[in-house]
């Protein structure tokens, strides 16, 4: 489970940047969520507690597994590049114009 469970938080934290950037629009993404991916990044794998050191902490403290501290870095840039992606992208339309709604969040 705890394999999954990390490989999970890295994908929410890297993949949505990756597809703001090949889409090139902002629908179907918020400013909100990408603030969220950048928080998922740092609770899931804060190096002072975390959910993981705090079950197992021989396993997952720093000096133990650092390459789990090393994917973190990773996953925070990635979050963070994802947020400025979205903000460079046009803003969203005002209706959306498959749906003829407006957009949730903006």
């Amino acid at each position: 489970m705890w394999k999954f469970w990390i490989f999970t938080q890295v994908l929410i934290t890297i993949a949505p940047g990756l597809v703001l950037e090949k889409r090139g629009y902002r629908r179907g993404n918020s400013r909100w969520l990408n603030i969220c991916f950048i928080c998922v990044a740092i609770v899931s794998f804060n190096p002072w507690l975390n959910m993981w050191q705090a079950i197992a902490p021989d396993y997952f403290s720093l000096s133990a597994n650092p390459w789990y501290y090393i994917v973190e870095t990773i996953c925070l840039f990635f979050a963070i590049r994802g947020f400025i992606i979205y903000e460079k992208l046009p803003e969203k339309e005002e209706i959306i114009k498959a749906t003829g709604k407006k957009p949730f969040l903006k």
